[in-house]
């Protein structure tokens, strides 16, 4: 019973870790707030888009929270403005 518990309590960390938005201190613009999956996913689009000729993904949603609901160009635009 105690091993199940672990595991539900390292699932729900790690939920929380990937999705709940946070202050970023080591952004290039100074700190932001984005959940680490967001970031992530902001990085990782911008390297294909460099590596593959200017690769776009417009609907994608990123957060779950509904006053986060933004679409990919909105995140990229805010994320290296550094608001």
């Amino acid at each position: 019973m105690k091993r199940r518990n672990i595991y539900v309590i390292i699932a729900i960390v790690l939920l929380i870790v990937l999705f709940v938005p946070f202050r970023w201190i080591s952004h290039p613009n100074g700190t932001i707030e984005y959940s680490a999956i967001a970031a992530k996913y902001i990085y990782w689009t911008s390297t294909l888009a460099v590596d593959e000729g200017a690769l776009q993904i417009n609907t994608f949603r990123v957060y779950f929270f509904p006053e986060n609901l933004k679409d990919f160009e909105t995140l990229r635009e805010e994320f290296y403005s550094g608001r």
